[in-house]
């Protein structure tokens, strides 16, 4: 007899788990589960959706919250406070629901704040506007456990007054944001504050920021200070962006995937983390950066940062005191790795396209085109190494190819140290190939024969000499391989070859 009861017993208890979780539909006139959207998020429990029909929702304060972290007491004014687990959600995207907020300056749009548990809060598919002398979301004083998620949302024309404007994180474990856009959005007066989306943490690891798929354009970018364990930036977009560069981060580990910065001023990416630090940059296009006149570079800058990864990106027009790329590490128990990326059209005041001081690691696999170096002392219009000190430090470079650099020798070492340099194709370098050392018997001075260099394709013909094995036999030279067969030149008579330089 019982055993024919159970699967009733279970029958009847199942539908009151799945039932616990509940949507609260908020509509414009005021006529669905809730009258707005903070009275539905005040009612919504964990696992509750607060669903959003199209419409624009004035949001009036909803009310303050008070309570005081190690640093200070602080009020939290917002349109709406989210709980977590709690998730909001537009039904029809940003394009047709806007929250904005009245009620004055220094209230936020949406905050996270005083949550316990390890659920997730959602934010999906809003424009926020209307935000002054705030941000637009504030996560402040949550688990380590718990995730704030905002996917699909656009922010504009927001001044975040202390904090970021976009989006400002603040003990506040781990959050996402996917699919964002962020224009015109900028924080506070300093730099470390400045920015579209911020972070501030204070809680041991594991906190996280990750920042997928958006896009940034005019003025701020990403902030990540105070001891956040992991940024992780990825398939992003920054055009414009000034304050800060696109990414600053003193975060433990930094991560930057597949992103494009486009005319960013002021070190496009930042990297300054002391102890087991690492900062990596792989496969990002950098157009027309410009770093500091006096400090800094055009696209990338890590300092103290342990291990420095650039790879398989692409540095076009970028100018600064050092053209593209700087990595320095006082400690001297630094690494730097810079393998497969394109240099073309660089011009530094004074450290080359790629500087690297006080480190080791290795260059390997690079294209240097067209390289200008303003001041020729110190000498490296490509690449400029120095000090390498204590003695047995040394950077290894190898298998790159330097041509048409111009105003100092194509690679420069200062001072105390070894470059073990070997199979590099050197070629049309104005003020010499090297400098402060001797070139080895593995590298060469030939043409690396580019299938189409004038439109931008660096790959290289087959009969390259930079072509597997190559001629003394180094393998494959530069960042790209093979892309085109032997490519037939023009016949031409001395008397036009010498016409070609009449007037030099």
């Amino acid at each position: 007899m019982l055993r024919s009861a159970l699967p009733a017993v279970l029958f009847l208890v199942l539908p009151l788990s799945s039932a616990a979780a509940r949507t609260w539909y908020i509509t414009p006139d005021g006529m669905g589960d809730a009258p707005t959207i903070p009275a539905g998020l005040d009612s919504a429990a964990v696992s509750d959706t607060v669903l959003v029909a199209a419409g624009t929702y004035t949001t009036e304060v909803s009310r303050d919250f008070e309570f005081s972290d190690p640093a200070e007491s602080v009020t939290l004014t917002a349109g709406g406070f989210l709980a977590p687990g709690v998730s909001l959600v537009s039904e029809d995207g940003p394009g047709a629901t806007t929250i904005a907020v009245s009620g004055g300056p220094n209230v936020h749009c949406l905050v996270a704040a005083l949550g316990q548990g390890d659920a997730e809060s959602r934010i999906v598919g809003f424009r926020l506007e209307g935000v002054s002398g705030a941000t637009a979301v504030l996560a402040r004083e949550m688990p380590e456990t718990w995730w704030i998620h905002i996917e699909d949302c656009i922010v504009e024309s927001v001044d975040g007054g202390e904090q970021a404007g976009g989006f400002w994180s603040v003990n506040a474990g781990r959050s996402r944001i996917v699919d964002c856009a962020f224009s015109d959005v900028v924080g506070g007066p300093t730099f470390t504050t400045r920015g579209s989306v911020g972070v501030a943490e204070h809680l041991p690891s594991p906190n996280r920021m990750e920042v997928l798929g958006c896009v940034f354009t005019n003025r701020g970018g990403i902030m990540a200070r105070f001891g956040l364990r992991y940024l992780d930036v990825r398939n992003c977009t920054f055009e414009g962006n000034s304050q800060p560069c696109g990414i600053f981060s003193d975060a433990v580990h930094t991560t930057v995937e597949d992103c494009l910065f486009d005319h960013c001023l002021h070190h496009p990416v930042y990297m300054i983390r002391p102890g087991n630090s690492s900062g990596t940059v792989r496969r990002c296009t950098f157009l027309d950066g410009v770093g500091h006149s006096s400090i800094g570079s055009g696209a990338v800058y890590a300092i103290y940062v342990n291990t420095r990864t650039v790879e398989d990106c692409r540095f076009e027009r970028c100018s600064g005191s050092t053209g593209a790329v700087e990595l320095l590490s006082p400690s001297w128990e630094g690494f730097a790795y810079v393998r497969n990326n394109v240099f073309v059209d660089i011009t530094s005041m004074w450290f080359g396209a790629l500087h690297c001081r006080w480190t080791r690691g290795e260059i390997t696999g690079n294209t240097f085109v067209r390289c200008h170096d303003l001041d020729p002392d110190p000498p490296g219009a490509a690449i400029r190494i120095w000090p390498l000190d204590p003695p047995g430090y040394a950077m290894d470079v190898h298998n790159n190819i330097f041509t048409e650099s111009s105003g100092s020798p194509a690679v420069g070492i200062r001072d105390v140290g070894a470059v073990y340099e070997s199979c590099n194709c050197y070629w049309l370098n104005e003020a010499g190939d090297t400098d402060g050392f001797t070139m080895d018997a593995t590298s060469f001075v030939l043409d690396p024969l580019f299938c189409d260099a004038a439109s931008g394709d660096y790959t290289i013909q087959s009969d390259s000499p930079c072509a597997p094995p190559g001629v003394t036999g180094c393998g494959l030279v530069g960042a790209f391989p093979v892309g085109c067969g032997p490519i037939a030149t023009e016949p031409r008579s001395w008397g036009r070859i010498k016409s070609m330089f009449r007037g030099r």
